[in-house]
């Protein structure tokens, strides 16, 4: 079995060279490593110049920057793999996460999750989470599953089935901030097999400044109405109710961030999607969170 390994890299020299090595000192020999340079002003490029004259399953692409969703995109139109991960380039992963995951592709699953924990750049442990994994099973129910997660849209936590990620022909949308929101449900949802397994093997990076934790309302704003876009795009799959209540209640409680102004135009919009009606009630609980929430939001 072949694995390909994707890295979009922009300005991220000072955590480079960990993350790239993680890739290459993998416990298991048939891996190609793709990196594509989005543009990087710094000395990123340099630094992989440095790897791919060393390492033969390193392939480089070097793009003008546009943005992580297109490198993305890029890496994957690129890969050969059997299967594919996504590593993101201030991020590492553990050295034996593809022999680990190689493990379970016996029956060619669509997807198999996997688990994360979160330092911060001094490699202090912040978190780390070991949610109970499940057998192999389809993706409306696989979805029901992970919605007890809190990570269930970030898609460096998946190997992805090549051949299903193409036939489906999916993307990440370009130009938005949120771009796992806008596809990984998709991906979950109609897979025809996923499975979930209770390891860690993906180290993600807290970074003391980076785009996901600037405080600021416009970068705020954007992020919001971002989402509310990428749901419309979602909305357009007749997903299972799992499906369309999971990315319901996300794009509405993005709108707590929002001023006064902003949230009456985002909730208005809200109701136009009927997004509130997709929310479940089949507990008692959901009934009188989705009541509430037409209460609260009215």
């Amino acid at each position: 079995m072949k694995y390909s390994i994707i890295i979009p890299v922009y300005n991220t020299s000072k955590y480079l060279n960990k993350c790239i090595k993680s890739a290459i000192n993998q416990d298991y020999d048939n891996i190609e490593i793709i990196i594509v340079n989005d543009g990087s002003t710094d000395d990123s490029l340099d630094i992989i110049k440095k790897y791919t004259k060393k390492y033969k399953n390193i392939t480089l692409i070097d793009q003008k920057n546009k943005g992580l969703s297109v490198a993305r995109n890029e890496g994957i139109k690129k890969a050969t793999g059997d299967y594919f991960l996504l590593l993101d380039s201030d991020d590492f992963i553990e050295y034996n996460l593809v022999s680990t995951l190689n493990n379970y592709v016996k029956e060619k699953p669509d997807l198999i999750r996997f688990q994360l924990r979160t330092t911060d750049e001094d490699g202090n442990l912040i978190s780390e989470y070991h949610e109970k994994g499940f057998d192999l099973t389809n993706g409306s129910t696989g979805f029901e599953l992970i919605t007890n997660y809190k990570y269930v849209e970030v898609s460096t936590l998946y190997l992805y089935k090549t051949s299903y990620y193409k036939k489906n022909k999916f993307s990440f949308m370009p130009g938005v901030i949120h771009e796992d929101y806008g596809l990984i449900p998709l991906v979950i949802d109609k897979a025809k097999t996923i499975l979930s397994i209770d390891y860690i093997g993906y180290n993600y990076l807290q970074r003391n400044i980076s785009l996901s934790h600037v405080d600021n309302y416009t970068n705020t704003k954007n992020k919001t109405f971002d989402v509310l876009k990428q749901y419309e795009n979602l909305m357009k799959y007749n997903g299972s109710k799992y499906y369309k209540s999971y990315i319901s209640n996300c794009v509405i409680i993005r709108s707590k961030d929002l001023n006064k102004d902003d949230k009456k135009r985002y909730i208005s919009k809200l109701k136009e999607l009927k997004a509130f009606d997709n929310m479940i009630d089949d507990t008692v609980l959901r009934k009188v969170k989705k009541g509430l929430y037409k209460i609260i939001y009215r």
